[in-house]
């Protein structure tokens, strides 16, 4: 065993910062070997939220699941988790270890990793369900917890967030390196430490042994970034991202929004982007910061710009570049010089400064509201007018196989832009175009501007992707979409609109490509309709086919809606309705309603998870996983998740389901 020591520096606010105490840290190894052990080839493993670092959700290893599968066959495991699972279940398949077991389990298991509110990893057997190790990260030399929701920021009439309740812990999906032996998993808690006259709060990166669940090392985000950053305000809500800058160099990315929009007084929320590195070669050396990016520095008058991706993780290109796709914030105009990028497209390089972006010319109309014209020209067409918040930013960045990249937002357009690995300049910068609302006015620029051959000002597509007002509702798109190319002639975006259909739309490969604007086909089931009991959210989308014949192609669509979720001000939380998972043939087959092939709602209802907002299933090796709550959390008849109150204890238990 080998220990070290990690001084975290005095900052003057308590409240936000850690105080000034000698951590020692346990290591259970003095080296990492680099050197792949697991998922090589076409080993079914997921490692990565939606799949791979693409973003695109596929995973082109599955050869059970397929359109002909007889899924009346699947059986259901429940494994109960001591919090809420929002992150995304990763995969390793036939996971070993030098001490010839895995926690409990035998080597040579396959086994899932979900992460919990209540600051828990566990190590699941996919096969049995019997937990192989958990590990809980409540490290701290003081009495310690996770952050109960009460303690999150306040709207000004005085009511906490609810969008996490009631404790907050481990919100993002992790990230598994498994190039090296043993494999290691990063991931990121949430702690409220008694200290002192008061609590202070703080995030932490931990890299783990994923065959022990024992540390390596953790680092304190918190100091490392500086007093400008607010652990309790800061949601760290996007799944992380890791690349490698050698064989023994790791770099992990991690994203922050708010929780609700909230701030505190003094300091309001802004987007953050950080970067951590560690060496395998000595791992007890802990982690160092690579660099930071904020949507809004400080020193800028104007704040906001979170990123929160609904959960999706920072993409990163074939270079070790980052892209991220940012919310609501002010911009004056977005540019290099203003360093404010509210509503914007970036591409960041590994060390996180800025290389190049892209901001459609509505961005104060996404920010503030007001009329925009999503047509060539308008009148004769029809304005459509925008409540303020309307992010672009809530799907996250999806790269396609073509150096270009996709992203849509709760206005509903996707937005086709190009990029390079290599070169900058590319992706259009601040849109060209200029909208005027004015009421009988001549043609008018629309809210983007497009071109065969993109230059600044420019990107090549954008469209509406989804039906803007299906059942008379707002809508957009608030889940990141899947894409999928298994050849030339069959490339296709799934996207899911809020209260609305998952659409399949065509990809033509080119120089550009492009999409065709008229969805290809549509799913029978509607995603919240209205009169359905819940909030909505609409819906994730990945895909699986066997990496050979497209034919095998399926599109997998979680339906969320409906989560466990309340009214702080009267105290009452609804309980969730169970998630559903539908699947379709990924080929659309024709244009019209595609019948799924089958859903949870026929026979297993009962045994899936109560539905938690903007989660991502995972299908993978023949088995489906998919994380949330207990049965129900939050109704009155629940016994495993009391309704949050104003007095500890902060707790409510989740549930893994495996269907297999």
């Amino acid at each position: 065993m080998k220990a070290a020591k990690l001084r975290v520096p005095l900052f003057a606010s308590f409240f936000f910062m850690l105080p000034s105490f000698l951590v020692t840290l346990t290591f259970s190894q003095s080296s990492i070997t680099p050197s792949a052990s697991f998922c090589t080839g076409t080993t079914p493993c997921i490692l990565t939220y939606h799949n791979d670092t693409n973003r695109d959700g596929v995973n082109a290893n599955e050869t059970r699941f397929t359109p002909s599968f007889n899924f009346s066959s699947l059986a259901a495991t429940t494994v109960a988790t001591d919090g809420l699972i929002y992150a995304q279940p990763l995969y390793v398949h036939g996971l070993s270890s030098s001490s010839g077991s895995v926690g409990s389990c035998a080597s040579g298991t396959n086994v899932v990793f979900v992460a919990t509110e209540n600051n828990t990893i566990y190590a699941v057997n996919a096969g049995s369900g019997s937990i192989c190790w958990q590990h809980t990260f409540i490290t701290g030399v003081t009495p310690e917890t996770t952050i109960p929701y009460i303690d999150l920021p306040h709207s000004g009439g005085g009511n906490p967030c609810d969008n996490l309740a009631p404790q907050v812990g481990i919100t993002s999906t992790p990230v598994i390196d498994a190039s090296v032996t043993p494999p290691v998993l990063y991931v990121v808690s949430n702690h409220k430490i008694a200290y002192g006259s008061g609590p202070v709060y703080s995030q932490r990166l931990h890299a783990v042994d994923a065959t022990s669940g024992s540390e390596f090392s953790y680092v304190d985000i918190g100091p490392a970034l500086g007093s400008s950053f607010y652990p309790l305000v800061e949601n760290q809500r996007p799944g992380l991202a890791l690349s490698k800058s050698s064989s023994t160099l790791a770099n992990v990315y991690i994203a922050w929004a708010s929780n609700c929009d909230f701030g505190v007084s003094g300091h309001p929320y802004d987007g953050w982007v950080a970067g951590f590195q560690i060496n395998y070669s000595a791992p007890s050396s802990g982690f160092s910061l690579l660099g930071s990016f904020t949507t809004e520095p400080t020193g800028t008058t104007t704040h906001e710009g979170g990123i929160w991706m609904a959960g999706g993780a920072p993409a990163i290109d074939s270079s070790g570049n980052v892209y991220v796709a940012v919310g609501n914030g002010d911009v004056s105009p977005p540019s290099s010089s203003s360093g404010e990028w509210g509503n914007s497209i970036i591409k960041l390089s590994s060390s996180l400064s800025e290389l190049d972006y892209y901001t459609p010319n509505d961005y104060s109309q996404l920010d503030s509201g007001g009329a925009v014209c999503f047509y060539t020209s308008c009148p004769p067409n029809s304005t459509t007018v925008l409540a303020q918040d309307t992010d672009m930013g809530t799907a996250g960045v999806v790269l396609l196989s073509s150096s270009q990249l996709i992203s849509v937002g709760k206005q509903g357009m996707a937005y086709l832009v190009p990029y390079s690995a290599t070169g900058n300049g590319i992706m259009g910068g601040l849109d060209g175009g200029g909208y005027t609302a004015s009421s009988g006015s001549t043609a008018s620029q629309t809210d983007c501007t497009t071109s065969s051959t993109p230059a600044p000002g420019s990107i090549v597509e954008c469209f509406q992707a989804v039906s803007f007002t299906a059942d008379t509702s707002p809508n957009g798109i608030w889940g990141i979409p899947a894409f999928w190319s298994p050849g030339s002639s069959n490339q296709y975006l799934y996207g899911i609109g809020l209260h609305d259909y998952m659409y399949w739309y065509s990809y033509t490969s080119g120089a550009p490509g492009s999409f065709n604007p008229t969805a290809a086909a549509m799913s029978d089931h509607q995603f919240a309709k209205q009169g359905t009991t819940g909030i909505s959210v609409g819906g994730t989308t990945s895909v699986t086919w066997d990496g050979s014949n497209s034919s095998n192609g399926l599109v997998w669509a979680l339906d969320s809606n409906g989560f466990g979720r309340g009214n702080a001000s009267s105290g009452t939380f609804v309980g969730s309705n169970p998630a559903q998972l539908w699947v379709y043939s990924a080929v659309p087959g024709g244009s019209g309603t595609r019948t799924a092939l089958w859903n949870s709602t026929t026979a297993l209802s009962s045994s899936m998870p109560g539905a938690v907002k903007f989660t991502m299933p995972t299908v993978v090796d023949g088995y489906i996983f998919v994380g949330g709550g207990s049965p129900g959390y939050f109704s009155s008849t629940s016994t495993t998740c009391p309704a949050p109150g104003t007095s500890p204890p902060y707790f409510c238990a989740g549930q893994l389901t495996i269907l297999h």
